[in-house]
């Protein structure tokens, strides 16, 4: 019984390391990435006129901040139910991260759609201000929560561990849809 548990454990920990690898790494890079002050002019700002036309929507901040536990919990199940499913998605959603890392670094580039003023005062606008506060408006092209969010969608579709859960399948779907729309 010890020996079949310690194999769980070694099996789990050997597919688990490579991402959590990934993670630290990821993170301490687009980090510094955050952190390397920039003059506006060194900055590629993001502008299309069809932005002009995106109201301000408060009740976004929570599908933008339920982006974290989705992902981790599409890597989850997939870890837990379609193993070559997790494999793929995990090597889709690294090798975008990384060129997101690749173009922030060799175009530094930013939006300027946040508003000056918010338009209502509440629970959500307070929790969008504290968003501000520690997530800057630079380093959004590509979008690591629209592309993780494709990711995690397309996991969700392409799995065979889906295939009994057609309204988890649904939902994922919607759930990556919002997210996208949010960001």
């Amino acid at each position: 019984m010890k020996e079949k548990t310690a194999k769980k454990l070694w099996d789990f920990w050997k597919d688990a390391i490579p991402g959590v690898a990934f993670f630290i790494i990821y993170m301490l890079y687009f980090h510094r990435l955050e952190t390397i002050p920039h003059s506006m002019g060194d900055i590629w700002m993001i502008h299309l006129k069809i932005d002009d036309c995106i109201p301000f929507m408060e009740i976004f901040i929570i599908p933008y901040l339920l982006w974290f536990g989705f992902v981790f919990l599409t890597l989850a199940w997939l870890y837990l139910y379609d193993k070559g499913e997790y494999k793929r998605s995990c090597l889709f959603m690294f090798t975008g991260m990384s060129i997101f890392l690749m173009i922030s670094t060799v175009i530094p580039n930013g939006l300027s759609l946040r508003p000056a003023v918010f338009p209502r005062d509440n629970m959500l606008t307070d929790a969008v201000r504290a968003l501000y506060l520690t997530d800057t408006s630079t380093n959004v092209f590509p979008s690591i929560h629209v592309y993780n969010s494709i990711a995690c969608a397309l996991a969700a579709v392409y799995s065979k561990s889906m295939d009994k859960h057609p309204v988890l399948r649904t939902s994922w779907v919607i759930m990556a849809t919002l997210i996208i729309l949010s960001t």
